[in-house]
């Protein structure tokens, strides 16, 4: 028995080095098959010993003949130590790595197999949080219609372990790699120092004060934009000063609040949010962006209901970035991916029953005449036109269909972006373009209005059939119906973000209309962690 154990680790250090990489030699693969035909390893016993251990785990040993990857002839290699650090450090990624406990604390130098498996197990258990999230992504809300995605902890950590430059250092890399996230994960650093830092901030009140006036509150309000980097002077008395407001203003544009240097009921509670609650709102809005597939293509579309904003993507940069209106409270815009198969210069709008019910019919009762004065032609469901003056409204308005015809009055504007899903959503501009100015911009019924569609669709079929905004200008001009087919349909990914990186460089938070926040919060457990978690590193990334 000694003897085959003796092999067992000579064969465990041999294939250390070799059973990752691309090709192995036909003489170490019979051999292989000699030991754990015959013998099993003492990996494989512990895995037939231990039912709590994970498919992914079963898996990943089954397919390297179960041999060692952390400890080969029982001592700890570079690429555990690199794991190890990783799972420690995991509150980078806003992680608990109290979660991954028992891959970075089993002492190898008692039991190197059961740590050993220890650690894949809880390797390939971070990889796919970091990579997926934690928690469904339906779990959070009712509105959101996503499926997370499965990704391969297995086949990931297999190719990580193939390149053994610069210290294993690709088994860090496991989050997603797009902008949005890395620049998050710099911001909670940030965050994370901030409130090690200073603590709790003070609290304020309601203030009407202009510039030149003074305010007990001022004080507070000059030392809680300082920490925020958008205070730069070194006076703390209470006058409200041009600095002041410039720094207040500034701070209200990026937190969707009306940008006009006064401390009224929406200034004063974003004000008055906690550090805690921002590190939190940072490590939720990570987990949403987990969602996202690990390929969202080279050019796509992303719509961010909680920012009110649709943003145009190629090759992971930002080249568009335009206002938009979502579905009101009531009405929450569903989340989902689905592509964009079409787009429609001048589209007529059969008017949903759900609007037509709720929005419409009221004002038809009142007045039939707004039928025709608004652009509608009333149809029973046999397709037959009906004169909306003898109909009964009262009784059977919501058995009759309305459509309005294309102009400027039409409700969707002159363009609609057409996105296969079961929900009815598109995406289609407006006639009503001055709630653009609104900070917050949920007043829709679900679907997404556009401030600038015609530069939308133009981004859209640039490369497919040469159009311009010139080219769809022209069309609308025409007042012709027209469908434009892409040859390649587009992805299209709804999402709900609170907290972003602006295009100057600093955080942006918007309020949380749907009240999504709270129930991921909760999820994650997040309000049972620590107050303050230290950065292990000072990021390179500021704001301010």
């Amino acid at each position: 028995m000694r003897v085959f154990t003796i092999i067992a680790l000579i064969s465990t250090a041999f294939f250390y080095n070799s059973a990752l990489a691309d090709t192995v030699s036909d003489s170490s693969k019979g051999y292989t098959r000699v030991i754990v035909g015959e013998h099993k390893s003492p990996i494989e016993l512990f895995i037939l010993g231990h039912k709590d251990i994970s498919k992914e785990t079963r898996d990943f040993y089954k397919q390297h003949d179960y041999i060692a990857v952390w400890y080969p002839q029982g001592e700890e290699s570079v690429a555990a130590k690199t794991a190890k650090a990783v799972l420690r450090a995991a509150d980078i990624e806003g992680l608990n790595p109290s979660d991954y406990k028992q891959g970075w604390t089993s002492n190898y130098k008692e039991d190197w197999t059961a740590a050993e498996v220890n650690l894949t197990d809880t390797f390939l258990k971070f990889i796919d949080h970091v990579r997926v999230g934690r928690v469904p992504a339906k779990d959070s809300a009712r509105t959101i219609k996503l499926t997370s995605l499965k990704t391969d902890p297995v086949s990931l950590l297999t190719l990580a372990l193939r390149d053994p430059s610069n210290n294993f250092v690709t088994l860090a890399r496991m989050a997603p790699d797009v902008s949005a996230y890395q620049n998050l994960k710099s911001l909670l650093q940030i965050f994370r120092n901030l409130s090690a830092k200073w603590g709790d901030l003070p609290l304020i009140r309601k203030a009407k004060v202009k510039v030149g006036q003074t305010d007990p509150n001022i004080p507070a309000v000059k030392k809680i934009l300082a920490v925020y980097g958008y205070y730069l002077s070194g006076n703390f008395d209470d006058l409200y000063t041009p600095d002041l407001f410039n720094a207040l203003v500034d701070f209200q544009r990026h937190n969707n609040l009306e940008a006009d240097g006064v401390m009224g009921d929406d200034t004063t509670r974003a004000l008055n949010i906690p550090l805690k609650r921002r590190i939190q709102q940072i490590i939720i809005n990570m987990e949403r962006l987990r969602w996202f597939p690990d390929d969202m293509g080279e050019k796509h579309l992303i719509v961010n209901v909680g920012g009110y904003e649709v943003l145009a993507v190629r090759n992971n940069k930002v080249e568009i970035r335009m206002r938009a209106i979502v579905g009101q409270v009531g009405r929450k815009t569903p989340l989902f991916y689905a592509p964009l198969i079409n787009i429609v210069v001048n589209p007529s709008w059969g008017v949903p029953k759900s609007i037509l019910v709720r929005d419409k019919l009221p004002k038809i009762i009142n007045d039939p005449s707004y039928v025709e004065r608004a652009g509608f032609t009333v149809y029973d469901n046999a397709g037959n036109r009906l004169d909306p003056y003898h109909v009964d409204w009262e009784n059977r308005g919501s058995t009759f269909n309305l459509r309005q015809k294309p102009g400027f009055q039409n409700a969707l504007g002159r363009i609609k972006l057409n996105i296969d899903n079961p929900y009815t959503i598109y995406l289609h501009g407006t006639p009503t373009a001055n709630l653009f100015d609104k900070a917050r911009r949920n007043f829709s019924s679900g679907c997404i209005r556009l401030q600038n569609p015609n530069e939308l669709s133009a981004w859209v079929l640039k490369d497919e059939n040469g159009w311009d905004e010139h080219r769809i200008q022209k069309e609308i001009n025409s007042g012709q119906t027209k469908t434009v087919s892409l040859k390649t349909p587009m992805p299209v990914y709804f999402t709900y973000q609170t907290v972003w990186l602006a295009d100057d460089g600093k955080p942006h938070f918007s309020p949380d209309a749907y009240k999504m926040d709270d129930s991921l919060i909760s999820l994650l457990k997040l309000e049972e962690l620590p107050l303050v978690q230290f950065a292990e590193s000072t990021s390179q990334f500021k704001y301010g």
